[in-house]
C-alpha cells in the first residue's frame, strides 16, 4: 500500500480550482538532518494512459509551461520581432529559479560558504531561508539539472552543507471555463470548476452558506444553522493563519470588521512585492476562514501570502518563502498558535523540498492545512498534500459524498465541504462567488482548527489538531468529517 513519504514519479503534474477575474488579464557537513531529504512516494495503483505524459519529467513542466504560453498568445501580436541574429548574442544561458535543503547542523560559516559557492557556480538572486534552513537561487540550467559533473563543470553536489535540491516543478491552478482565454484548451485531465456569480447586495447568512451548516451537525438534513458561537464564541481570536494562495483583497466587504487582522504580503525572497490578488482564488478561500458571512473562523488574524505574483503558475522558491514566513512567526511567537493554510499542488518529487519545507515548519510549531487536489487520483502523488506532517483535505458534495474531481487515499486526513462554496468574489467589493473544488474543503478545515485553537488558547500538536477537527466522529464517504464538535473535551461544557 501506498503511503506518505514514498515517491510515486520523478515529477507529475497537478491543479486545483483557479479563477481568473477578468478575461486575458495575466498581469500579474555535519550530521544527517531529521528531516528526510528524500521522501519516496510509491504509485498505488497504475496510471491511467492517458495520464502518463504527466509523470515523464520533461512532459509535465513543458505542459504547465505550455498553459501558461497559451495564456499569454495574445500579447505575442504586441512584442516587436526579434530576429534570429540578435536572439543568438541577446538571449542569457537557461536559468531555474529553485530551492537547496541545507543539513540542520549548517551553523552561520556553513551557510556562508554555502551561499559563497552558489555564487560562484553561477548563481544570482541568491536568498536564504534562516528558519528552514534553505537557499533560493537562480542558477544556469547545468548547475541544477545534476549532471555538471558528469560534464566537467560543478554542480550543487559540489556545495557543502546541501543535502537535496528541487528540480524544476511550477504550481498552478485550472481555469473555469467561463474565464478561459478564447480558442484555448483544457491543459490538464481535470474537468474545470464552476464558478457562478451571487448577485449583491450580501445576503444575510442562510442555508446556502451550506458549508458552515455542515461542519456544525453530525448528520443531514441540513438545518439551517451555521453558528458555532455556543461552544466556540472566541470565533479564532489569538490563531494566527497565513494563506499561501494568489492574494488577497482585503477592501472587500466581508473582511471590513478585519482591520489590520488581515495584511496581503508578497513572499520573502520573491522579485515581486505585491500582495494583491488579480486571480481571485486567494480571497474565497480567505474568505471561507474568515469573512464575517462566509468564513468558520472571522476573530482570526490572517496574513495573505501572494505566491502567484508572476501569474497563473507559482514557483517553488516563491511558495517557500510563504512557508518561511509562517515558521518563522511561529518561533518568534512561541505563544500563538500559527496555522498553514495552502490550497495549491504540484507533483510529488523524488526529492520533494517542498514537503520537506512543510516538515521543517512543522518543527517550528507551523501546523499545515492543504488541498489535496482535483485530478480523481492517489492523493499521495501530489505535493505538498502527500508530506507526512501535514493535514490534507479532501472535497465532500452536500449529500455527503466524495466529489467526483477530489483526490482520494490513504494520504486523506480528512474531508469537508468543498462543493458549490460560496464566498468572496475579488472582482468586486460586495459580490460572492460559488466555487468547487478541495481548494474551497481546506479553508473549511484550517476554519475549524482555528476555532478549537482559540478556544484552547494554545499550541496544539499536528496530531492533537487533526484528532480535535474530527472529534464528533462522523464519516463522509469513508474519510472522517470536520466538524466542530460541541462535546469537544475541554472546550464545550
Amino acid at each position: 500500500m501506498r503511503g506518505r513519504g514514498q515517491h510515486p514519479c520523478d515529477s507529475c503534474t497537478s491543479v486545483d480550482a483557479w479563477y481568473h477575474p477578468i478575461p486575458g488579464d495575466h498581469n500579474e557537513g555535519g550530521a544527517r538532518s531529521p528531516f528526510p531529504a528524500v521522501l519516496n512516494k510509491p504509485l498505488g495503483r497504475r496510471i491511467p494512459p492517458a495520464m502518463a505524459t504527466l509523470f515523464r519529467p520533461v512532459a509535465s513542466v513543458a505542459a504547465v509551461v505550455g498553459a501558461a504560453s497559451v495564456m499569454v498568445a495574445a500579447l505575442a501580436a504586441t512584442v516587436p520581432a526579434v530576429s534570429a541574429a540578435s536572439a543568438d548574442t541577446a538571449a542569457p544561458a537557461p536559468t531555474e529559479r529553485n530551492v537547496l535543503v541545507l543539513d540542520l547542523s549548517c551553523g552561520t560559516r556553513c551557510v556562508a560558504q554555502a551561499v559563497r559557492k552558489t555564487k560562484k557556480l553561477g548563481c544570482t538572486d541568491v536568498f536564504f531561508f534562516d528558519t528552514l534552513r534553505m537557499i533560493a537561487a537562480t542558477c544556469p540550467k547545468e548547475v541544477f539539472s545534476g549532471n555538471g559533473t558528469a560534464a566537467g563543470v560543478p554542480d550543487l553536489s559540489s556545495v557543502s552543507g546541501v543535502v537535496a535540491w528541487s528540480l524544476p516543478r511550477l504550481f498552478r491552478t485550472s481555469t473555469p471555463a467561463a474565464h478561459r482565454p478564447p480558442g484555448t484548451i483544457p491543459t490538464t485531465a481535470l474537468g474545470p470548476p464552476r464558478g457562478r456569480l451571487i448577485p449583491v447586495p450580501i445576503p444575510p447568512r442562510q442555508r446556502r452558506f451550506w458549508g458552515l451548516d455542515r461542519i456544525n451537525q453530525v448528520a443531514l438534513p441540513l438545518d439551517g444553522i451555521s453558528s458555532t458561537a455556543a461552544c466556540y464564541p472566541l470565533a479564532g481570536d489569538g490563531v494566527h493563519v497565513f494563506v499561501i494562495d494568489t492574494g488577497c483583497r482585503t477592501d472587500h466587504q466581508q473582511f471590513a470588521h478585519m482591520g489590520s487582522r488581515l495584511t496581503a504580503v508578497a513572499p520573502v525572497g520573491a522579485n515581486y512585492t505585491h500582495g494583491h490578488d488579480k486571480f481571485g482564488h486567494g480571497s474565497h478561500v480567505i474568505g471561507t476562514i474568515a469573512g464575517i458571512d462566509t468564513g468558520v473562523a472571522p476573530s482570526v488574524n490572517v496574513t495573505s501570502v501572494n505566491v502567484f505574483g508572476h501569474g497563473p503558475v507559482a514557483i517553488e522558491a516563491d511558495i517557500i518563502g510563504g512557508v518561511e514566513m509562517a515558521a518563522a512567526y511561529a518561533v518568534a511567537h512561541p505563544s500563538t498558535p500559527v496555522l498553514l493554510s495552502a490550497s495549491l499542488g504540484g507533483g510529488y518529487q523524488k526529492d520533494d523540498v517542498l514537503a520537506t519545507a512543510m516538515e521543517r515548519a512543522a518543527a517550528a510549531g507551523v501546523v499545515s492545512i492543504t488541498a489535496s487536489g482535483n485530478d480523481d487520483l492517489d492523493a499521495c502523488w501530489f505535493s505538498p498534500g502527500g508530506a507526512p506532517r501535514v493535514i490534507n483535505v479532501a472535497n465532500g458534495d452536500r449529500h455527503d459524498l466524495l466529489a467526483e474531481t477530489s483526490n482520494f487515499g490513504s494520504c486523506i486526513d480528512v474531508i469537508a465541504p468543498g462543493t458549490h462554496i460560496v464566498s468572496v468574489d475579488a472582482r468586486d467589493r460586495t459580490s460572492l462567488v460559488d466555487f468547487s473544488g478541495t481548494s474551497m474543503a481546506a479553508p473549511h478545515v484550517t476554519g475549524v482548527a482555528a476555532l478549537v485553537l482559540g478556544q484552547v488558547g494554545r499550541r496544539l500538536s499536528r496530531e492533537e489538531v487533526l484528532r480535535a477537527v474530527t472529534w464528533g466522529r462522523v464519516t463522509v464517504a469513508g474519510y472522517p468529517l470536520a466538524y466542530a464538535s460541541p462535546v469537544l473535551r475541554g472546550v464545550c461544557p
